[in-house]
């Protein structure tokens, strides 16, 4: 039997949840008042049971957006996540109920993200492996994780970035006006869009001391890169992470990003995932000289009728001549509109 969520009976899903081992932020309750509070955009959140224990879990949201089209997707604004199933027959069930609300809603097509190695796609739904996240295994010390764990050249460029007197400060609201300056500039440098104001004061209202800002400043007050990381029991995802491209040759990625394991490692976390990137990318690239497990994410998508397969991902080459028009844009301009497309980019 198929059960839609709300917020009175949200107890039990949250206790199936709890029994899986890799449930993120993204599941639970607090995500889906960030994302009606914050965008308004519809969302259907259900349950799988079999006499009376639940057994499977979706979580969807629907884009409205009319540049990116009207589809729903799992793990809004996250990694992976939104759908678990004990068995096929689970999985194929929800599944059935995502086609169908995909019809009623009339939109082009349903993505599922969910990490490889369970479950299969079931006919109808395509796969799509052109992700993967990035968990890295954390320890009580983090001097001897530095020590024994880093490679000799990200030590290097740790203690480069140390003779430049860089300073990272860990925080929650108090620094959500450096962290909204500096990832609107970076995004925009980088031709991307970023979320509304009103998205990162509500996810950090929502989550309390599990929404942890780290800033990232020069040694005269400058703030210049921050990662938003968000605590699901003892593993930390983080969310988003930027510097501003004129400090790169300072090595400001290395140290953010270090400082950010340091201090994960002090609070007595076990995990952190350090988000989703593309194959082969850049990104992978400079995630995997840390040492993390690389986990495939698996991208399934039920296409409507007549489409093909989409292609959201910022490799794509038909968004160059976009990127580079937005890094042209004035930064109010930037921030006034950049919600509006990220609205879009589930």
């Amino acid at each position: 039997m198929v059960s839609e969520v709300t917020a009175a009976n949200w107890a039990a899903c949250a206790d199936y949840l709890g029994t899986l081992h890799d449930p993120t932020f993204v599941d639970m309750w607090t995500w889906h008042e960030v994302i009606e509070k914050s965008y308004g955009l519809p969302q259907y959140w259900f349950t799988a049971s079999d006499e009376g224990r639940v057994c499977g879990f979706l979580a969807l949201v629907l884009s409205t957006n009319p540049f990116f089209g009207k589809y729903l997707a799992t793990a809004a604004f996250g990694n992976q996540g939104g759908f678990y199933a004990d068995d096929e027959d689970t999985a194929r069930v929800l599944l059935d109920k995502a086609a169908d609300i995909q019809a009623s809603a009339g939109a082009s097509h349903t993505l599922v993200r969910l990490l490889a190695g369970g479950l299969t796609p079931p006919p109808g739904w395509e796969e799509d492996p052109s992700y993967a996240t990035y968990y890295l295994t954390l320890d009580s010390d983090p001097a001897w994780l530095y020590k024994h764990r880093l490679r000799s050249i990200v030590r290097n460029r740790i203690k480069k970035a140390r003779g430049h007197d860089m300073v990272v400060r860990f925080g929650h609201h108090e620094l959500v006006d450096d962290f909204w300056r500096v990832i609107n500039h970076a995004a925009r440098d980088l031709g991307s869009p970023y979320h509304s104001r009103t998205y990162l004061e509500t996810l950090m209202a929502e989550h309390g001391d599990k929404a942890l800002l780290a800033l990232l400043y020069t040694s005269d007050g400058r703030p210049i890169g921050g990662s938003l990381l968000m605590q699901h029991e003892d593993t930390v995802s983080q969310l988003h992470v930027v510097c501003l491209k004129e400090y790169w040759s300072l090595y400001a990625n290395d140290y953010l990003y270090w400082s950010v394991i340091e201090e994960c490692c002090r609070r007595g976390l076990k995990r952190l995932d350090l988000g989703r990137s593309l194959a082969a990318s850049g990104d992978e690239r400079f995630k995997m000289k840390w040492g993390p497990e690389r986990r495939a994410i698996d991208n399934w998508y039920h296409l409507s009728e007549g489409k093909r397969l989409p292609h959201l991902n910022p490799g794509t080459p038909k968004y160059d001549l976009a990127r580079a028009a937005w890094r042209r844009l004035p930064m109010p301009i930037a921030k006034l509109v950049g919600p509006y497309f990220m609205s879009g980019l589930l």
